[in-house]
Order: C-alpha cells, then structure tokens, then sequence
C-alpha cells in the first residue's frame, strides 16, 4: 500500500471515528431526553385519572351526606321504619326523589338483618320497595350488602344479579356489576341504620380515566383484570378495596399508557 493511501485512510479514521462516537452520543441524548418528556406526559394523564377517581368518589360522600338530610327531614321514612305499612306504596317516589336529589345512582337503608328501603338496586325494576315495617319474611329488595369498611380508600362492590340486585346500565345481566360505594351510620326513628350509596361503573367511568386513546383503566384484583381494559405500558396502580362475596379484599385501579408511539418515534431516528 503507498504512503498516500496509508495516509488517507489514518486520516479519514481520526477523522469518522470521534464523529461516529459524537454521532451516537447526540442520538442517545435525544432518545433519554425524548423518553424522559414522554414518560412525564404520562404521568401528568396518569395523576389527572387519580385526580378524576378521588373526584368521582368525593361527589359520591358529598351525595351520601344529601341523602342522608333528605331521609333523616321527610317525616314520612320515620314513620314508616316504626311501623306505618300504610305509607309502603309511597316509598317507592319518596326514595326515588331521594336519590335524585342525591345524584346517586342507587342506595340502601338496611339494619344487621334486611333492608328497610332500597333504590335503584332490585332486580326486574319489582322489588324497590321498603320492607314490610312489621319485619316480615317475603323481603321487596336485596338482601343487606356487606358492611363496608372505613379508611378513606375508594370502595368498589360487585354486585350480583342472583342476590336480588339490578344491573348497571349496558351490563350483561348474567354477571356481576361494579359500583363505587360509600356508607354511613343514620339515625333515624330513634334507632341506628346503615346507609350505603352508589354510583354505578360504566364505559364512561373508564373513558373518564382513561380520556387518551393509548390509555386503558382496568380493575385488577389479585392479579386478574376484573373490569374495564388493560394494555402493557407504563403503568400505575391506585389503590382500591374490593368487595365481592361479603368480603373486602385490597385491590387497584390500573392506569396504564402503551409506549407505542415513543417505540414508534425512537424507531424513525435509525
């Protein structure tokens, strides 16, 4: 090899080489700087679910507490829950215009052993009734839920067809319904009740959570997705209770972003 040649490819060496290593580095800090904006865009849509969940449940308590005021100044529950049968025919609209006022898609009022005056929840739009107030067998609601637990942490209860409880709007009939709950102890006719509050959990309940098309929300329960949609991504999980089968169970509410299009955009750079 002549001299010239030796020197051009030395020189064409110390000349690509540093400029290739430079090369790489750039492409490198553009792809962390390009990661680390995508992943802080994320986790902004990931606090607004969190921010739209502690919304949602927050609306609820402040209609539990409506509703409590609206059962505990209509004189009418009073005297039905001591034993006024004659006013049953007219729970029905007094518990209807209860929870209207409430924005709350459905209660209970029950004791340890039966429901006195349910909305919303009875099965074939039949049974949203007070019980008998002489505390007969033949109940006209659901059966009484579950106490649910303190502790500030939303509470989600399934809700099941075969135990005398409605489903939710565009549900399968066949399974189990998610709602948001919340509950309080009511006086009422000198005696102590538990009253229970829902919102049912639609589609448009995960769109809330879920409002970019890359994003999914999903209920996860020891490690199964119970309700709503889930995609592999960057993810987080709020915490939930779960309560299916007269028991509480902790669960989360899964928040998660497809990494798809930061994939796609760092593909383009080769």
């Amino acid at each position: 090899m002549r001299l010239r040649t030796r020197f051009l490819l030395v020189t064409g060496l110390a000349v690509l080489a540093p400029l290739a290593v430079l090369l790489l580095l750039v492409r490198q800090e553009m792809v962390d700087r390009l990661t680390a904006e995508y992943r802080t865009r994320v986790t902004g849509l990931i606090e607004v679910a969190d921010g739209r969940l502690t919304q949602e449940t927050a609306a609820l308590e402040r209609g539990l507490g409506l509703l409590e005021g609206e059962l505990s100044t209509d004189a009418r529950v009073g005297q039905f829950l001591r034993g006024d049968s004659s006013l049953a025919t007219v729970l029905p609209f007094v518990a209807a215009l209860a929870a209207d006022r409430a924005s709350v898609d459905w209660f209970v009022l029950q004791d340890d052993a039966r429901v006195l005056l349910s909305h919303g929840l009875a099965a074939g739009g039949s049974a949203e009734r007070g019980l008998n107030g002489d505390g007969g067998s033949d109940a006209l609601g659901p059966r009484p839920l579950f106490p649910l637990p303190e502790g500030g942490v939303p509470q989600i209860l399934s809700l099941h067809p075969a135990d005398g409880f409605a489903s939710g709007p565009a549900s399968d009939p066949s399974r189990p319904q998610a709602s948001l709950g919340v509950s309080s102890d009511i006086s009422l006719a000198a005696s102590r009740f538990d009253l229970i509050a829902g919102k049912w959990i639609t589609d448009e309940f995960w769109s809330s959570l879920a409002p970019d098309p890359a994003m999914a929300a999903g209920l996860v329960v020891d490690g199964v997705l119970m309700a709503g949609t889930s995609i592999s991504g960057l993810s987080r999980d709020l915490e939930v209770i779960w309560l299916d089968d007269d028991r509480a169970r902790p669960a989360s509410l899964r928040i998660a972003h497809s990494l798809g299009d930061l994939s796609a955009l760092l593909a383009s750079m080769d």
